[in-house]
């Protein structure tokens, strides 16, 4: 579960969102460790040598798992990122003092006559001195050092050429970082910045990962990285979307992106949906208020010749006839374009809008076509 469920959307407001699950699999897998190996350490006498193989172990692990959350930072939060990075620092730290714990007890075991209560004295003395060392490590050098290093790694990698990154993971990470350096928030959300802006880093993101893709020509991973990125803030490039699942499906997907592929592809097809919907409620809409306006204007011309055409015609009626003709053509004229721009394949919508410029605004030239 912990492999395949996860978000992978940039936009996401949720501290877990992530945009891949390797470093997050693996912590699980530590936490797990730790759970089995720690249910038999009561049974274990101190002097046993597989105690200080698992306390090695454990320092391995926890290693590697503060090398994935401060080198690959999985999480789109950055304050999630920095809590889990110090929160593995502080787990390092406490498997270092497991091993020189371990370590002691080992030696008080080789130590001839154990028993003896001078050197089990000595030996608790040396264990208490281990404590106190290596949790003054984990106050002054642990937390201050991952924080630390968490910093340098973002402002090296964002300073790093997309031709010197090791990896897809770590090209990801840069364009993440690129944009999260540009919004107003620690998180990815761009409801504050401003639009424009935005687009034009969008667009520099975009055009990175394009020419990732000749570094990476085999990895369809990157791919399912761009889409992700297109659909949360390119979302009016739905063919680019589609090219890029498409592409990465082609490559192969692995396991752990198979869940959110296809949720990838469902969302595609609900916003292609969704639009048509939009788009035949915008033009019943256009329609109606066209209709209503082009008839507004046949009425008001009809009203402007019949006072024209009388013996006596009131000049000021006949004014003010022309100023409401002028503003009802004009709004009818800027409905019917909204309407030829969603519908611009109906003829139907052709033919009122060919006709109203024929009656309504006498201009042959353009209207004609039309019908």
């Amino acid at each position: 579960v912990r492999l395949t469920v996860f978000d992978p959307r940039p936009d996401s407001v949720s501290p877990s969102g992530m945009p891949h699950s390797r470093v997050a699999v693996l912590f699980t897998v530590v936490k797990t460790s730790f759970a089995i190996g720690f249910a038999f350490l009561p049974k274990t006498p101190p002097g046993e040598m597989k105690l200080m193989i698992w306390s090695s172990v454990i320092l391995c692990m926890s290693a590697f798992l503060t090398f994935g959350f401060v080198w690959y930072q999985p999480f789109f939060s950055q304050r999630t990122t920095t809590l889990h990075s110090v929160g593995s620092s502080i787990l390092l730290a406490l498997s270092v003092w497991f091993v020189l714990f371990t370590q002691t007890f080992w030696t008080a075991s080789a130590v001839e006559f154990v028993d003896q209560p001078g050197v089990l004295a000595s030996v608790t003395a040396r264990g208490e001195h281990l404590l106190a060392a290596v949790l003054a490590m984990l106050v002054i050098v642990a937390v201050p050092t991952s924080l630390i290093f968490v910093d340098y790694r973002r402002r090296t990698l964002l300073a790093k050429p997309v031709n010197a990154c090791r990896d897809v993971f770590e090209f990801e990470l840069k364009c993440r970082l690129m944009v999260q350096a540009f919004t107003s928030t620690n998180h990815v959300g761009v409801e504050r910045a401003d639009r424009r802006a935005h687009e034009e880093q969008a667009g520099e993101v975009h055009n990175m990962y394009r020419a990732a893709s000749s570094k990476y020509p085999l990895s369809g991973t990157l791919h399912i990285f761009h889409a992700h990125f297109m659909l949360s803030f390119l979302s009016k490039r739905t063919p680019l979307i589609r090219r890029a699942v498409m592409i990465a499906e082609n490559r192969g997907i692995p396991i752990d992106f198979a869940l959110s592929t296809f949720k990838t592809k469902q969302l595609l097809e609900e916003n292609v949906n969704t639009s048509a919907v939009l788009g035949f409620v915008l033009a019943e809409r256009y329609m109606k208020e066209a209709l209503a306006q082009d008839k507004q204007c046949a009425l008001e011309l009809f009203d402007f010749w019949t006072e024209l055409s009388l013996p006596s015609p009131d000049m000021g009626k006949v004014r003010q006839l022309a100023l409401q003709i002028a503003t009802s053509s004009a709004k009818a004229s800027s409905t019917y374009e909204k309407l030829l721009r969603v519908n611009p394949r109906s003829s139907k919508v052709l033919r009122l809008y060919g006709s109203f410029l024929i009656d309504i605004m006498n201009d042959q030239v353009k209207g004609f076509p039309m019908l």
